[in-house]
């Protein structure tokens, strides 16, 4: 304030801070949405929304954002288009003529250093419900226009608001609490049911492409 040199300028002194900040972090408080919630939640969706379509999108969303690991910043629009999945990174193989396995694409995400993309596939899921064809029917109710993969009926990507409310309707609906229950908690999800499906740390790592062992933060296994 009085002309003095600030040593918290330094490059290194402001790594410092900002590791002891991560070393002090708050508790995460956020459930996990496992797969018997996750079973409720889509089972929600008919009470929740007359639409058709709706029911049919938030279904692929849901689904598709645990058995992909996806964040939702990666799948709804916030202040930009350019890190959201397009209808261009899905690939569907189909096998007898049904759908049998989802290949999707991540060509922008967080910790992503080399900028090289990273597919994942999955195929059913542990869900009832498939994964599989929900993706399949949604994308035949959607089209193939180019843009964003997940998209409302009037073409406008879905919005973070949007998937939100959606959300919190389907689990105040099931009797869940939504303050602890979050967009994130499908990533949390599936790194937990990873883990009890004893995935190897380097799988999962590479699953929910983190860059480091921060994902063990995200397990949320009973008597661990």
């Amino acid at each position: 304030m009085q002309g003095h040199f600030d040593p918290t300028s330094v490059f290194l002194v402001s790594k410092l801070v900002a590791g002891a900040y991560r070393l002090n972090s708050r508790i995460d408080v956020r459930l996990p949405l496992t797969v018997p919630i996750l079973d409720r939640l889509i089972a929600s969706l008919r009470w929740i929304t007359t639409s058709v379509y709706d029911r049919v999108l938030f279904q692929a969303m849901f689904l598709l954002a645990f058995n992909a690991f996806a964040r939702i910043g990666e799948i709804t629009v916030q202040n930009s288009k350019s890190g959201v999945l397009q209808i261009s990174d899905i690939e569907i193989s189909y096998l007898n003529s049904k759908p049998h396995l989802v290949s999707v694409t991540f060509r922008y995400f967080k910790h992503n250093l080399t900028s090289s993309p990273y597919t994942i596939s999955f195929g059913h899921g542990p869900t009832s419900t498939s994964a599989v064809q929900s993706l399949a029917d949604y994308i035949d109710l959607r089209g193939t226009f180019v843009g964003p993969l997940f998209c409302l009926e009037n073409k406008t990507p879905v919005n973070r608001l949007v998937f939100d409310r959606h959300l919190h309707r389907s689990l105040s609906f099931c009797h869940l609490d939504s303050s602890r229950y979050k967009g994130h908690s499908f990533r949390i999800g599936a790194a937990t049911f990873a883990a009890e499906s004893n995935f190897s740390d380097a799988r999962i790592r590479a699953l929910g492409r983190w860059s480091s062992n921060a994902f063990r933060k995200y397990i949320r296994i009973s008597g661990t």
